[in-house]
């Protein structure tokens, strides 16, 4: 091959590369958002559950 050929090649090769790790990076920043959200959720509907629970005790 020649060199400009190689050249090319390697340069075709390193943007795959960094394109690939790009995307899993923002694949993990997605992640990590979904995750907080769903914990944030979580803690809510805890909190909910024990504000209900604290009502019927003061009810009954």
């Amino acid at each position: 091959m020649s060199t400009r050929l190689l050249y090319l090649r390697a340069e075709y090769e390193n943007l795959l590369k960094r394109t690939e790790k790009e995307i899993s990076e923002i694949k993990n920043v997605a992640n990590e958002r979904t995750v907080k959200k769903v914990i944030e959720l979580k803690e809510t509907v805890e909190h909910a559950i024990q504000m209900v629970k604290e009502k019927r005790t003061l009810l009954f």
